[in-house]
């Protein structure tokens, strides 16, 4: 094994004198570079990328193993991340592995460092569509071992011309559908979204920062029709903000599939859905305050919004001082109940029953709970349910910042 084992993988991405179009605008070899920068493993890619007609000159002399990739392949980024986490580490130097899934051979193949002097040999590397003639050559040599993999639950397209392309970013977006969530994001709100994504991938122009800014304030529009007492603009409100939802993964889709996801993005979009999370329970008490109240409620109205702006104001410093503390302490209060310490990857390789019931409260899940009972004009429960855990989160932080005076 070489030095470099265990600290970075070392990856060879092969590019092609031929055109090859683009994929939602974005050459296949700039998708890879960003997927193999951005793609979530603990040994991080050292990649070069080389012309197929100079690769074995590139790799022929190389003393350490290898990630080898077809450029002109679309491949989801959690097949990756499987191949980087569970196999690299296991490869030995007389190895060479090879995938596939349902649709054929993936583009991936991971060579130790002394089958590298042999497969550089074969001329055939310029011929892309030729990866079971790889396949064939590596068996054909007796003196290291070879193994075809399966993957389930991997996604693989080849992209040759324009059409191949095309089709190519729906079938993405349909595997996308079902990505870790809860059951009105996968089954309600992503047949929408990645629809959406479809009708708009082909502008470069529209990006995931684009779509989240632009998803805010449809956002506050649907918000702001609470604040007329009529109980036909809250429920048109309401629809927006559902559809507000929706247009919430619309973002992440586009960045799924031109690798454009960032740090900046991640929290423009967490301040988004936040910020009018918040909101939504103060003008939900705004609006019950302006429409009378309920007849059961002995008190006076005026409370509701009194209820509402507590809501608010706990649920967005509470997301705030959780946004601020997972970063160094791992967060505090529900943080943990929700698994937002853990990485999402982790729990979606085996989603058990309490990860669907969790996602029952999350934001795709509260909203389509919130259109429902503004249609049946009972807001007053869903805004007396949210502040109990409200109060509880308030406690929480008390305890936490106050008493505790832990470090956050």
């Amino acid at each position: 094994m070489s030095d470099s084992a265990g600290k970075e993988i070392k990856s060879v991405l092969i590019d092609f004198p031929f055109d090859v179009p683009t994929f939602a605008t974005v050459s296949l070899r700039e998708r890879w570079e960003k997927l193999l920068t951005k793609v979530d493993v603990k040994e991080k890619f050292n990649n070069i990328t080389v012309m197929s007609s100079d690769v074995e000159k590139s790799i022929s002399d190389l003393k350490e193993k290898l990630f080898i990739i077809f450029s002109d392949w679309i491949v989801d980024d959690w097949t990756v991340e499987k191949i980087a986490e569970f196999e690299w580490p296991v490869l030995k130097a007389d190895d060479v592995v090879f995938f596939e899934n349902g649709n054929g051979l993936l583009p991936i193949v991971l060579a130790g460092e002394n089958t590298l002097a042999s497969l550089a040999k074969w001329t055939e590397w310029e011929h892309s569509d030729n990866i079971a003639g790889l396949v064939d050559y590596a068996k054909q040599n007796g003196s290291f071992s070879v193994s075809v993999k399966k993957l389930d639950n991997s996604f693989s397209a080849r992209i040759y011309d324009k059409k191949s392309s095309v089709a190519a970013e729906w079938d993405l977006l349909k595997f996308l559908q079902f990505r870790p969530g809860g059951l009105v994001a996968k089954y309600l709100n992503r047949p929408f979204s990645i629809r959406m994504t479809r009708r708009i991938i082909k502008f470069k122009f529209v990006t995931p920062n684009f779509v989240t800014i632009a998803d805010f304030f449809i956002g506050l529009f649907g918000l702001s029709l609470f604040l007329i007492p009529s109980y036909w603009a809250a429920v048109i409100g309401a629809v927006i903000m559902h559809f507000n939802s929706i247009v919430d993964g619309v973002d992440g889709e586009v960045a799924r599939l031109r690798h454009q996801s960032s740090k900046i993005g991640a929290n423009l979009d967490s301040f988004s859905d936040e910020t009018l999370g918040a909101l939504l329970y103060v003008v939900t008490g705004y609006h019950i305050m302006i429409m009378g109240g309920p007849g059961w409620w002995p008190y006076g109205s005026e409370w509701f919004f009194y209820i509402g702006l507590f809501t608010g104001i706990i649920s967005y410093t509470y997301a705030m001082v959780n946004f601020h503390s997972r970063r160094k302490k791992g967060g505090i209060g529900f943080y943990y109940w929700w698994d937002l310490n853990k990485p999402v990857k982790v729990l979606s390789r085996k989603p058990t029953l309490m990860f669907y019931l969790k996602r029952l409260l999350w934001r795709d899940s509260i909203l389509f709970i919130f259109m429902l009972v503004t249609i049946f004009n009972v807001q007053e429960y869903f805004l007396m349910f949210s502040f109990v855990p409200a109060a509880v989160n308030a406690l929480l932080m008390f305890i936490h910042i106050f008493i505790i005076r832990a470090e956050w």
